[in-house]
C-alpha cells in the first residue's frame, strides 16, 4: 500500500511490485506493464548512478513525451535527484544556455546534441 510518506521511486516499487502483469502504459503501439516499467526504471537508475547522480542532483530530460521520459522520472526519483524537463524541440544553441543555467548532473536524450 503506498502512502503520503513514500518517494515516487518507492510508491512505483510497491505499486509493481503488487501488481506487475497490469498494463499501466499505452502510447501509440506501446503497451507496458508494471513489471516492464520497473525493469527500465531500474536500469536508468543504475546508469545515471554510474555517472555520478546523487540524492538532490539535477537530471536533465530531453525527452518526448513517452515512455522514455517516464523511466527518466521514475528513475531520477529512486535516486532522489531532481527532473529538470526540457523542451524536446529546443536547439543547441538555446539548450546550451538552459543547461548552464540548470547545471545538470547528467542529460538524458534519444537525439545527439552538439
Amino acid at each position: 500500500m503506498i502512502d503520503t510518506r513514500m518517494t515516487m521511486g518507492e510508491a512505483l516499487r510497491t505499486v509493481a511490485e503488487a501488481r506487475p502483469r497490469q498494463e499501466v502504459l499505452v502510447c501509440g503501439t506501446t503497451r507496458l506493464t508494471n513489471r516492464e516499467i520497473l525493469a527500465s526504471v531500474d536500469s536508468l537508475a543504475r546508469g545515471l548512478a554510474a555517472l555520478g547522480v546523487r540524492h538532490g542532483d539535477r537530471v536533465a530530460a530531453l525527452l518526448p513525451p513517452g515512455p522514455e521520459y517516464v523511466y527518466c522520472f521514475f528513475a531520477a526519483a529512486a535516486l532522489g535527484a531532481v527532473i529538470v524537463p526540457l523542451n524536446p524541440d529546443v536547439r543547441d544553441p538555446a539548450l546550451g544556455d538552459v543547461l548552464a543555467d540548470a547545471a545538470p548532473t547528467a542529460l538524458v536524450t534519444t537525439r545527439p546534441v552538439g
